[in-house]
């Protein structure tokens, strides 16, 4: 959808057993609303196949390094604490990480690798 970040949050979220999707309706009903106004823009909400509906991944994207110390400030105050308390009564347990473009990443390009892009390993 054109969405691009300088930085992206890769969070791995697990959850009981058989409750993942309650988990992916709380995080449209109340997740995406309190970080938007903040800056994130949630690109993808995933179940995990395969592992009996308690894990998903959800991928924020963030447009600068400043957005990203504001919400992790954030997490702790007021502003979340509609979202931090539907994760307490999800028993979820989130872990982040922060991940950057690869050079010829689509998010970065917009486009997939092409032949032409490809470049010398001695150049490496």
């Amino acid at each position: 959808a054109g969405v691009r970040g300088v930085v992206y949050a890769h969070e791995i979220v697990r959850v009981p057993v058989g409750t993942v999707r309650a988990f992916l309706d709380a995080l449209a009903d109340v997740g995406v609303p309190a970080l938007e106004p903040l800056g994130l823009r949630c690109i993808g909400a995933h179940r995990v196949a395969m592992i009996n509906d308690s894990e998903a991944i959800v991928i924020w994207a963030l447009p600068s390094w400043e957005v990203w110390g504001r919400y992790e400030q954030a997490w702790d105050g007021s502003e979340l604490s509609p979202w931090r308390a539907r994760l307490v009564a999800l028993n979820a347990d989130v872990r982040r990480t922060l991940m950057v473009d690869a050079p010829l990443s689509p998010m970065r390009t917009g486009r997939q690798p092409q032949v032409e892009d490809r470049r010398p390993l001695d150049t490496l």
